[in-house]
């Protein structure tokens, strides 16, 4: 324990922004750590816009800033339909991604980002995830990226695993609970 030595909150982000995608074919993630920079480099020019437009550009750490930059593959424009959900071409390909659910409202509505509920392994050296076991790691690896940044009607979710959907519960009968004990004297 004499050698302990952990690592700094923006190395952290860095393997945890690594880790979001990693199962992502389109995107590659090459962290520096002299320029204290992520560079997701994206094949898909629509993927990478989307990226480019969500993604905070930089996260400060009490005077140590890291930079996100997404880096497209091919030099091309990206053009976006009226229609398009930015969220879901940002992450379209990423295992980690299962849906997005958007609930119209009063003023811009709220959308729900809900990533895979799969228990995730990885490298860190925090304290607060000790063996870097986690049920919810990609929830919570997009509220440490937005963390300086205000999200209205942004929420990162985690799905509920197949097994725990609660089923209906099935109609009693009429008088099913009226006479728990049969008929009273």
């Amino acid at each position: 324990m004499a050698n302990l030595k952990l690592s700094p909150p923006w190395i952290i982000l860095a393997k945890e922004i690594t880790e979001l995608f990693r199962n992502d074919p389109l995107v590659h993630i090459v962290y520096d750590d002299d320029k204290k920079e992520v560079k997701l480099y994206v094949d898909d020019a629509k993927k990478a816009a989307a990226l480019d437009m969500i993604l905070p550009k930089t996260r400060d750490f009490g005077g140590v800033v890291l930079t996100i930059t997404v880096v497209p593959a091919n030099p091309e424009k990206a053009e976006f339909e009226p229609g398009d959900k930015i969220w879901d071409i940002a992450f379209a390909g990423n295992s980690a991604f299962r849906y997005t659910r958007y609930v119209p409202g009063v003023l811009a509505g709220i959308t729900y980002i809900v990533f895979r509920n799969t228990v995730v392994q990885y490298y860190t050296d925090n304290l607060g995830s000790m063996y870097g076991l986690e049920s919810t790691l990609y929830e919570n690896i997009m509220k440490d990226i937005f963390a300086d940044t205000p999200m209205v009607g942004i929420f990162f979710c985690t799905d509920l695993p197949d097994a725990t959907i609660p089923l209906p519960m099935p109609v009693m009968p009429l008088g099913g609970l009226s006479n728990p004990l049969g008929e009273w004297p």
